[in-house]
């Protein structure tokens, strides 16, 4: 009896850890530009990015508040990237080899930074797409906050594998849930940050998170160590991306990158409401075949209503940040138990210093600084 009652209350209580979790979802508002002077440099690094950079370059060039300047850095790409970017009229900056201790993508920001005349530097993941008063939406939040403004774009899913990286997503806007008192953003999101160029320099830049693998949560921290605020946003489908559309085998690469080492800067208490928001939604499909199974089918229905609860919520929160294929969320235990699975591999490649690969390259874990 005493096993019953946990495994209810784990399914529970998780339905009550989703709704703190995820109460409230920081959508990117409307504001009024207040100054169309604002002079924002757009920095991209880039690395074997032909499928994407040209996507956002001829997003750029449609801004209704036109950048001070586009760069566009290349880290030593194998593809057609840089001959697509050539096709625009921006700065190409070429790096071929990179500094000893730094991480790919903070090596890049760093050698953009180094060139941008800015006023405020606007990082962009090539994968994000714009629309045309994308940046202008973000100038203004940055005049009206007067921070740092960080956003995850929404995710425009296409293809059945791509759901799965439901999960992962819910995760990462659960840490910046900023409607939990006293709770505050962990970091900020990696795809699109507006800073100025003063706290940029103020903090290091991405010189102080060189050799951090989840560099934007690390940024947030460094900013937040600093006494410098900043907001993080969810995106709508102004402001979107498509993640690892080149197949489910970039995605499971992707996400062991980030995953465990980003956990490991998680609060304590955050972590908790976590584990029984990932605990609940498995927990109640395992026990509906254990109690099917033992013939005690009341106890199998009673875990089945705690189990379907989980369709609806799910739909509502994933439609706010772009999972919306009802055939990914009739199949959510599949989703999250892939989740467990590479959460877990991440994990034992960061404790145990494995390394991963990412866009070709070896990366080696790190203990979180």
């Amino acid at each position: 009896m005493f096993l019953l009652i946990l495994r209810l209350v784990i399914v529970f209580v998780g339905l009550v850890a989703a709704g703190i979790l995820f109460y409230k979802i920081p959508k990117i508002p409307h504001v009024t530009l207040n100054d169309p002077s604002l002079r924002v440099s757009v920095i991209i690094p880039c690395r074997n990015e032909e499928h994407t950079i040209g996507l956002l370059l001829q997003d750029l060039m449609q801004q209704t508040l036109i950048p001070h300047e586009v760069i566009v850095v290349d880290d030593d790409s194998t593809d057609k990237t840089v001959a697509i970017a050539k096709e625009y009229p921006i700065r190409i900056l070429e790096i071929k080899e990179k500094a000893k201790g730094w991480i790919g993508k903070s090596w890049a920001l760093w050698q953009g930074s180094q060139i941008a005349t800015g006023e405020v530097y606007l990082f962009l993941d090539s994968d994000v797409r714009l629309d045309h008063e994308a940046i202008m939406r973000l100038a203004s939040l940055y005049q009206k906050e007067k921070c740092t403004i960080s956003v995850q774009p929404y995710h425009a899913t296409q293809r059945a594998y791509e759901q799965l990286s439901l999960p992962f997503n819910l995760i990462q806007i659960a840490a910046n849930q900023t409607a939990i008192p006293k709770q505050k953003p962990i970091g900020c999101y990696g795809p699109i940050i507006l800073i100025s160029k003063k706290d940029y320099f103020a903090i290091g830049g991405h010189e102080s998170v060189k050799d951090s693998i989840v560099e934007d949560m690390s940024l947030g921290q460094v900013l937040r160590r600093k006494g410098l605020s900043f907001q993080t946003y969810v995106g709508d489908v102004g402001l979107n991306f498509r993640m690892y559309p080149l197949g489910i085998k970039t995605l499971i690469q992707g996400w062991t990158k980030n995953m465990a080492a980003g956990a490991m800067k998680t609060p304590f208490m955050l972590s908790l409401g976590v584990f029984f928001f990932i605990a609940s939604i498995l927990s109640g499909p395992i026990q509906i075949v254990r109690y099917s199974l033992l013939g005690l089918e009341w106890w199998a229905l009673v875990f089945g209503i705690g189990t379907r609860l989980w369709i609806p919520i799910l739909r509502k929160i994933s439609h706010q940040i772009g999972h919306n294929q009802w055939g990914g969320l009739v199949l959510y235990p599949i989703i999250f138990t892939f989740f467990v699975v590479l959460f877990t591999l991440s994990l034992v490649k960061k404790i145990f210093k494995r390394p991963v690969i990412w866009k070709d390259r070896t990366i080696r874990s790190r203990n979180p600084s």
